[in-house]
């Protein structure tokens, strides 16, 4: 749990930062691999910002860093189509070079909602809030929790004396519980409940199952069909998976619950991912659908970090970085090896 919820001095540079390079990218100016000073040089606001102080000149410069490596592809040559290996180095940076604004200006977008969720009473003290596709949203109840729905999320809360409950009918929450003794905090789910009193962890009703994944505190999970005094607790670094009546454990550690919360800032991660999944995890944010025609395409595997919605990127890259034909049909995409 986050005791103070006000933006720090340091989150209001790194946000002024994502802010002056979206604008800057909207006049043009960052192309190609772009130099800071002749930046400065063609506008004056932002030249006196990022002089100001070297705190502001630090973020300004990370962030550029970040995203110009952020969209690159980390793709494993071995598993690759053969072209690929050959043309990557020549090829994909003059191409992320370009898009790297782009990207930003989204991450921008979807970072920037701040937006308190306007909930539907369905009925007394049940309220309901959900999210379209590829939108993430923060609710704050009124207990203090903050919860932040992933995209295509239904959830319904119900708040009382005895206990905070929450049901997830469909997609991904974050959610950053409030302590509270007297009250448990509950998450009933189609495969099973989740109890706690006050941490941060996520959970995803997926296709088979649930996964939670737990990045402060102490959580229950028990599955849906299982026997009394069967609930295992998970700590922090821990993601557990529910499936009828039964729960498997494992201990990623906090850097892996940290990649799999990445989608909290509006982007994904990918490490030796097989581009299967990759097009999978891009497909629940975006309207435009990504397919794969061939096994040799899927089982390629990638790694990089990349914007939630930034699907055409992603296929331009691919098409550079990975030697794919794209084809485009209405709203979907077809990746092949050929």
């Amino acid at each position: 749990m986050t005791p103070d919820r006000k933006i720090s001095s340091a989150d209001q540079t790194e946000e002024d930062a994502a802010n002056w390079l979206a604008h800057l990218d909207r006049r043009g100016l960052i192309v190609g691999a772009p130099d800071l000073e002749s930046i400065a040089a063609s506008d004056k606001a932002f030249a006196a910002w990022v002089n100001e102080q070297i705190e502001h000149r630090v973020a300004f410069l990370s962030l550029m860093a970040t995203w110009a490596e952020a969209e690159r592809f980390t793709v494993l040559t071995d598993k690759a189509p053969a072209k690929a290996a050959a043309e990557r180095t020549r090829k994909v940076w003059p191409v992320v070079a370009g898009l790297v604004s782009a990207a930003a200006a989204v991450l921008v977008a979807v970072i920037s909602y701040g937006l308190i969720a306007t909930p539907t009473e369905t009925e007394a003290r049940i309220l309901t809030y959900a999210t379209r596709i590829g939108e993430i949203r923060k609710i704050e109840l009124e207990d203090g929790s903050v919860l932040t729905l992933n995209t295509q999320s239904v959830l319904n809360v119900q708040m009382d004396d005895e206990v905070r409950r929450v049901q997830m009918v469909s997609g991904e929450a974050l959610f950053d519980v409030a302590k509270d003794a007297n009250r448990p905090f509950r998450i009933e789910t189609p495969e099973g409940l989740v109890e706690v009193y006050g941490t941060v962890f996520s959970v995803q009703l997926q296709d088979e199952g649930l996964e939670l994944a737990v990045r402060e505190g102490r959580v229950g999970l028990t599955p849906k069909d299982a026997d009394a005094g069967t609930t295992p607790v998970l700590t922090a670094g821990m993601v557990g998976y529910a499936h009828k009546a039964a729960v498997r454990v494992e201990t990623p550690g906090l850097d892996a619950i940290e990649n799999k919360l990445l989608w909290e800032t509006g982007r994904i991660r990918f490490s030796e991912t097989p581009l299967s999944d990759a097009v999978k995890e891009f497909n629940r944010y975006n309207e435009t659908q990504l397919v794969i025609a061939d096994e040799p395409t899927a089982t390629i595997e990638i790694g990089g970090t990349f914007a939630v919605t930034n699907v055409e990127a992603f296929a331009r890259l691919a098409e550079t970085g990975l030697g794919l034909k794209t084809k485009r049909s209405g709203n979907t995409i077809e990746l092949s090896a050929s």
